[in-house]
C-alpha cells in the first residue's frame, strides 16, 4: 500500500512545514507520484484539494497563535506564509466567518482543522474489480449549469435537480440521452501555493451541445479535447462512489502502466442510469496517457 505510505509522507511534511515556503513540486518529490496523480488521490481520501487543506492547516495554527500570543498580526500572516495581512484577513474570514482581530477580541469559537491521521483514513476500496475499457474520444462540447465550491452539503444535487427544470432551453443539444458530470482538473497547476486564492473545485452538470451558440443564461460550454480515457463502469448506489474512485486512483492507475493527466474527468449517464435501482450503471471516465 504504497500510496498509504505516500499520504502518510506528504502529511508528516505539510506540518512539518506550516511556517515555511514550498511547492507542489516539493510535495512529489516527497510523495514520489505526478502532481495530477496525488492530487486526486489526495482529495478522494480526504475530501480537500492539497492547497486547500494547506491553508485551512496554516490557518487553523494562525488562530491558535492569535490567542496565544500578543504578535501582530500582519507578523502571524507572513509567517504562516500569506502574503500580506488583507490577503490573511480575507481567507481567515471566508474559512471561520469572523475577522481575525474579532476571533482575537471575542475569543470566538470557529470550527479548526486538526492535522489528519494517515492512519484513520478508510482504505478500503470495496472489493471492486477494476477494468476498465481504454477509449480514444472525439472533442465533445458539453453545455450546462457550475458550481464552484466544495459540496459539503449536498449542493451538486441540487445542481442537478436545477438543470434537469432548464434543460429543456438548451438549443443545440446532440440527441443521445445522455448527461455529463464534469469536474475541472483537481491538480491545483500553479508553480506555488498561492494562499491568496481560494482552490474550491468546478463542476458542470449538462448535456452534449454541438454549437456554442445561443447559450441560456447563467450556462455554460466546457470543451473536452483529450482524447485517451479509462472508462470505468460503476454498478449500484451513488454513495459507492467513493469506494469506485478509492479503487481508481489507489490500486489500478499505480499497477496499470498508466498516468493520469490534467484534463477534464467526468461522469456519464445514460440509459442504464437510475439511483432507485441496484442495477444502475455509470460511467467514470478518467484522462490517462
Amino acid at each position: 500500500m504504497y500510496y498509504k505510505t505516500a499520504l502518510e509522507k506528504t502529511l508528516v511534511f505539510v506540518e512539518n512545514n506550516l511556517m515555511s515556503p514550498f511547492t507542489l513540486e516539493d510535495l512529489s518529490k516527497v510523495n514520489g507520484f505526478s502532481r495530477c496523480h496525488f492530487s486526486k488521490l489526495f482529495h478522494i481520501f480526504t475530501g480537500y484539494t492539497i492547497s486547500g487543506y494547506i491553508r485551512s492547516r496554516r490557518l487553523t495554527e494562525a488562530a491558535g497563535m492569535l490567542l496565544e500570543s500578543d504578535r501582530k498580526i500582519v507578523d502571524i500572516a507572513l509567517d504562516f506564509q500569506f502574503s500580506s495581512q488583507d490577503a490573511f484577513t480575507r481567507s481567515f474570514t471566508k474559512t471561520f466567518g469572523i475577522s481575525p482581530a474579532k476571533y482575537r477580541k471575542d475569543r470566538a469559537y470557529i470550527k479548526m482543522l486538526p492535522p489528519i491521521e494517515a492512519e484513520k483514513i478508510i482504505w478500503t476500496y470495496g472489493g471492486r474489480e477494476m477494468k476498465p475499457e481504454i477509449v480514444e474520444l472525439k472533442k465533445i462540447l458539453i453545455c450546462g449549469m457550475v458550481y464552484d465550491g466544495k459540496n459539503l452539503n449536498g449542493e451538486i444535487g441540487e445542481l442537478w435537480s436545477d438543470f434537469f427544470k432548464r434543460q429543456g432551453e438548451i438549443k443545440h443539444a446532440v440527441g443521445n440521452m445522455k448527461s455529463y458530470g464534469i469536474c475541472e482538473p483537481v491538480e491545483e497547476n500553479v508553480e506555488n501555493l498561492n494562499l491568496d486564492i481560494q482552490n474550491d473545485f468546478k463542476y458542470l452538470a449538462g448535456i452534449e451541445v454541438d454549437s456554442v451558440e445561443d447559450l441560456p443564461s447563467g450556462m455554460e460550454v466546457w470543451e473536452v479535447t483529450h482524447s485517451k480515457y479509462a472508462v470505468f463502469t460503476h454498478i449500484g448506489s451513488v454513495e459507492g462512489l467513493g469506494d469506485t474512485y478509492k479503487g481508481i486512483y489507489s490500486k489500478w492507475l499505480p499497477e496499470s502502466g498508466y498516468e493520469a493527466v490534467y484534463e477534464y474527468d467526468f461522469e456519464l449517464y445514460d440509459k442504464d442510469f437510475d439511483p432507485n435501482k441496484a442495477s444502475s450503471k455509470m460511467y467514470i471516465y478518467v484522462p490517462v496517457k
